[in-house]
């Protein structure tokens, strides 16, 4: 018997998991047999953290949820368009690891800090450390106390060293 294929559907936001706009939409493809052959999950990009690691390894997950974007054979983008940025670095790190995606829309982006080092690392560009994600997920994994200090924190939109902060706790 073979393994089936597992299909990851990516919100902008979490919702519930009867909401049409998060797991309702995937449990009524799963429940219409749309998906047999398939193992189906769902996640939101507000609840993803990027972790481009110092060994040029990198990451995307929800830790909450147990969710890895590496242990997908393909991935679905819906309702995205209200965190650009977040689907843009998804889209570079699935390119990265071989894994197809739809919507293609999402990589094209406006030229942002994250995602161009998520493409830069995709390209096997040397990108220093870095971590990011929507501020709730942020403060969720930081406050799991596995982010090593000090650390820089910088805005995704500063430029030229403004708005970079040296964090000791």
């Amino acid at each position: 018997m073979s393994k089936q294929p597992k299909i990851l559907f990516i919100f902008a936001k979490h919702g519930t998991d009867t909401s049409t706009r998060f797991g309702g939409f995937v449990k009524r493809i799963v429940n219409n047999g749309g998906l047999d052959y398939a193992q189906a999950d769902y996640v939101a990009l507000e609840d993803l953290i990027f972790h481009i690691k110092d060994d040029n390894s990198a990451r995307v997950f929800d830790e909450t949820r147990g969710i890895d974007l590496a242990n997908y054979s393909f991935v679905y983008f819906k309702s995205w368009q209200s965190m650009p940025r977040l689907a843009a670095s998804a889209a570079f790190y699935l390119e990265a690891q071989g894994i197809p995606y739809e919507d293609a829309q999402v990589r094209y982006e406006m030229i942002a800090k994250t995602p161009n080092y998520m493409k830069m690392w995709a390209q096997g560009i040397s990108v220093p450390e870095s971590l990011w994600g929507s501020n709730g997920a942020m403060a969720k994994h930081i406050g799991s106390g596995s982010v090593p200090y000090p650390v820089v924190i910088e805005s995704v939109t500063g430029e030229k060293g403004k708005d970079n902060y040296l964090a000791k706790n």
